[in-house]
C-alpha cells in the first residue's frame, strides 16, 4: 500500500491523519513537499525547493506531472493529488476524501471566500476532476456530510464508484470515561488552525462578554496560522486570552486533559480531528451542530451550541455541578476501527 499526498505544511487534520497512520502500518508516502521534521516514511518529490513556493505549482506537478504505475493499492489524500489519479496505474485506487476542493467549490462552504476562477476555468477543472474520480475504484469519505456534499454536486458518482465513510482518528490517548476526583482548571481550549473559515475571530468576539464576568476564567489558543498575528494584535491585550503556538503532543493533551471544555469554533467543517482530540480524552466539546464530528454524537448531546446559548454552555461548564456530568456515551475507538478498516483493503 502506498499514499499520495498533496503536501505537510500546515499540522492540518488532514497531514496528521495520514503522517500517523503511515507510521502505524508502515506505509510509505509520496508528496511534493515536507516542510516539517524528517519522516523516513514520506518522500518528497526532488523538486520540493520549487513546489515550496506555491501551492499552483502543486497543482500543476500533480496534474501534468506526477505519474507512479505499482502492483499496489494507492490511497489518494488531498485535493490537488486528485488530479493525479487518472495518470496513476496501480491494482486498486482508493480516495480518502476529507473535502471537496475548496477552491472549486467555495459556495458550498461557509465561510469560504469566492473562487478567483473565471466560470470557464471553473468548469474545466470541475470536469478534469470529475473524471479522475471515476477512474477511482472506491472512495473513503471521513463523514456523512462530506459524501452529501460529494453526491450533490456529482449526482451519479456511486453508479461508477463504490464509497464508504470511516471517521478518521485522533493520536490522542483513548480514554473510555474522564478521570475521577479532578478538579478541572477554570480554562478552555481552541485548537484550530488559524484561518478565516475557521471562524475563531467570530468566536473570540462572542466570549468577550462572558470573559468581563468571569475574570478568573482564561481561553488558550493554540496552533498558528495566516491569522495569527492579527488576532494576537486583535485579542492580546486581554490577559485572559493566551496564544500557546504549536504544542508537543504531551504538552497539548495536558493541556486538553486539565481544561473545561475545548471549542470547536468552525461552523463547517468536514469532520473536525481538533474536536476528536478532546473526545477521546473525555473532555467536553463544544461544537455547532452542522460539523461532521457532530455525526458521532447523540441528538441530545449537551453541548452544542450557536450564538445566543455559547456562554451559556460556558458557565455550566465551570461549575461544580457539571465536573461529575458523564460527556459521552457508548464511546468507541476511532482509531482501532480505522487502523484495522485500512488493513482489510490489503
Amino acid at each position: 500500500m502506498i499514499i499520495v499526498h498533496d503536501f505537510f505544511s500546515q499540522n492540518g487534520g488532514g497531514e496528521n491523519l495520514m503522517s500517523s497512520l503511515a507510521k502505524e502500518l508502515n506505509i510509505k508516502i509520496l508528496t511534493s513537499y515536507n516542510v516539517k521534521k524528517k519522516h523516513k516514511l514520506i518522500k518528497q518529490s526532488r523538486i520540493n525547493f520549487l513546489l515550496k513556493r506555491s501551492k499552483l505549482f502543486v497543482y500543476l506537478f500533480f496534474r501534468y506531472f506526477f505519474r507512479i504505475n505499482v502492483d499496489d493499492i494507492i490511497i489518494f489524500s488531498g485535493n490537488h493529488c486528485c488530479f493525479s489519479i487518472s495518470n496513476c496505474k496501480a491494482k486498486k485506487k482508493i480516495l480518502y476524501a476529507h473535502s471537496l476542493p475548496k477552491s472549486l467549490f467555495s459556495d458550498l462552504y461557509m465561510d469560504h471566500k469566492r473562487s478567483f476562477f473565471s466560470e470557464f476555468l471553473k468548469n474545466n477543472h470541475i470536469k478534469h476532476y470529475i473524471r479522475n474520480l471515476q477512474s477511482l475504484d472506491k472512495i473513503i469519505f471521513n463523514s456523512n456530510k462530506t459524501k452529501l456534499k460529494f453526491l450533490h454536486v456529482f449526482k451519479d458518482l456511486e453508479k461508477n464508484v463504490e464509497t464508504e465513510v470511516l471517521y478518521p482518528f485522533s493520536d490522542l490517548e483513548f480514554r473510555e470515561k474522564k478521570l475521577t476526583n479532578i478538579k478541572k482548571s477554570k480554562y478552555f481550549v481552541i485548537n484550530s488552525r488559524h484561518q478565516h473559515y475557521k471562524n475563531i475571530n467570530h468566536i473570540l468576539s462572542l466570549l468577550l462578554p462572558f470573559l468581563k464576568k468571569n475574570k478568573d476564567v482564561k481561553i488558550f489558543i493554540t496552533q498558528e496560522g495566516k491569522l495569527t498575528e492579527n488576532l494576537m494584535i486583535s485579542h492580546n491585550q486581554l490577559k485572559q486570552i493566551n496564544f500557546t503556538g504549536y504544542l508537543k503532543l504531551r504538552d497539548y493533551q495536558s493541556l486538553l486533559l486539565n481544561s473545561a471544555g475545548i471549542i470547536f469554533p468552525s461552523r463547517d467543517e468536514d469532520f473536525g480531528i481538533a474536536a476528536l482530540d478532546a473526545y477521546n480524552l473525555s473532555i467536553p466539546v463544544i461544537v455547532q451542530k452542522n460539523c461532521g464530528f457532530s455525526e458521532i454524537l447523540p441528538d441530545d448531546y449537551s453541548y452544542f451550541y450557536n450564538d445566543m446559548n455559547l456562554n451559556d454552555i460556558m458557565t455550566r461548564l465551570i461549575s461544580d455541578n457539571e465536573i461529575k456530568t458523564v460527556f459521552y456515551k457508548n464511546k468507541l475507538d476511532y482509531k482501532k476501527i480505522f487502523l484495522q478498516r485500512i488493513s482489510d483493503l490489503s
